[in-house]
């Protein structure tokens, strides 16, 4: 089988976004604004929490028209929602981390196993907690356990999302599975050098009827989210008289790239659905071509609007210097969570690549201070992230903590 027959994925992303992904950053009209967050996993202590009050969430909206031309009436526009609580900022360029040695900055591509795991998981009960978000529920308020289905893709199920749609609503959505792989195609027709197999969709609780799929994976080219979506497609199809009753995909995505999440949409469209992305600071980035997986942030023209706090920006120049539009945030997006010892493998071939070393990157984060933090205009306490402080208790540190971010 052709590449290209294995999704409409590769017809999209290399006739439609790649020619013209520069204007992509152009296409988005963001819109900043502050909104307030409780605690509301009552499992945890608020103590730490309970100040919080209001963060910024950043909603861009992408008007993919100029892309693809044929684009539904009926469809609304794809929106992606990037998130600055302290976990969405940890998510994306790094956080405080105390050890029993003392306390310093670590980057988010160097933040591995369980706490970026416990960091991922509060990111979400905080981003079903966005207007954009409770807007959904509102939409299918009445028969939010019959209509909205939770699909995790194998390579990321530390989302969470059922869990954090119960602690905000008191009900609990199906919640499913879909294992989908990466093969190696050796085609040099194909820039991706791979395809992606789906392979079990666990559809048993899903209703025919279904509306609302939200699905949880990280997202950099967008081929396993489309391949998703055709799975549902099909499934619903099969069991549905041929037609489905889609009428939203809702993408959660601690980090996505913005050719991701164009094509993403546009697959979307073809099949009459709407798409929203929500994630953390880092949500509208640049994916690395050819292969479209390395993610880093934009720099330059319309840069700061992609981003809820701009000074992201400036730390990770400090940290990465003439590379900082070149470094993923992530490196290996599974293993930076689950394989700690391969992320750090991965992470420094990548950054041999730019004359970069893990030890380097380490060192120079390290000089980060919170008086720098500020004169990049962001608030230091900003970076104290759920694992920053289970790490502070864990290691009895949490005076020193508010010492060290008052110093």
């Amino acid at each position: 089988m052709k590449y290209r027959e294995t999704s409409k994925f590769f017809e999209i992303a290399e006739e439609m976004v790649t020619p013209k992904e520069d204007l992509l950053p152009g296409l988005v009209k963001s819109t900043l604004k502050e909104e307030k967050f409780e605690q509301i996993n009552l499992l945890k202590s608020p103590d730490y929490t309970v100040n919080r009050g209001n963060r910024k969430v950043l909603t861009g909206e992408m008007d993919l028209r100029e892309i693809y031309a044929d684009w539904p009436e009926n469809v609304l526009n794809p929106r992606i929602v990037s998130l600055a609580t302290e976990e969405g900022l940890a998510l994306s360029v790094g956080r405080w981390t105390v050890k029993p040695d003392g306390i310093s900055f670590l980057p988010s591509r160097l933040d591995l196993g369980i706490p970026a795991q416990m960091d991922l998981a509060t990111l979400t009960e905080y981003l079903v907690q966005t207007a954009e978000f409770r807007g959904i529920l509102t939409e299918a308020d009445g028969h939010l356990e019959k209509h909205m289905a939770v699909t995790n893709l194998i390579s990321d199920p530390k989302v969470n999302l059922q869990d954090a749609i119960y602690f905000l609503t008191g009900k609990t959505v199906v919640s499913t599975q879909l294992h989908i792989r990466h093969q190696r195609d050796d085609n040099p027709e194909n820039p991706y050098g791979r395809v992606a197999v789906a392979c079990n969709l666990r559809d048993e609780g899903i209703d025919a009827k279904c509306e609302y799929v939200c699905l949880c994976d990280a997202i950099a080219g967008g081929l396993q989210i489309v391949m998703a979506m055709e799975a549902y497609e099909k499934s619903l199809k099969v069991r549905n008289d041929g037609s489905h009753c889609l009428k939203h995909f809702v993408v959660f995505a601690p980090i996505c790239s913005l050719s991701g999440a164009a094509v993403i949409s546009i697959r979307a469209a073809m099949m009459g659905v709407r798409t929203t992305f929500f994630g953390s600071a880092g949500s509208m980035l640049h994916a690395m071509p050819p292969d479209r997986y390395m993610c880093p942030f934009y720099y330059g023209k319309d840069s700061e609007r992609l981003v809820p706090e701009p000074g992201v920006l400036k730390i990770q120049e400090y940290i990465f210097g003439e590379a900082k539009d070149k470094v993923c945030l992530w490196c290996n997006w599974g293993a930076k969570r689950f394989a700690p010892a391969q992320a750090l493998k991965d992470s420094q071939e990548e950054l041999k690549t730019y004359g970069l070393t893990n030890e380097g990157v380490l060192s120079r984060a390290g000089t980060l201070t919170p008086g720098q933090i500020k004169r990049f205009g962001l608030d230091p306490m900003k970076l104290v992230s759920t694992a920053t402080i289970y790490e502070a208790l864990k290691y009895g540190k949490l005076n020193e903590l508010h010492k060290f971010l008052d110093s």
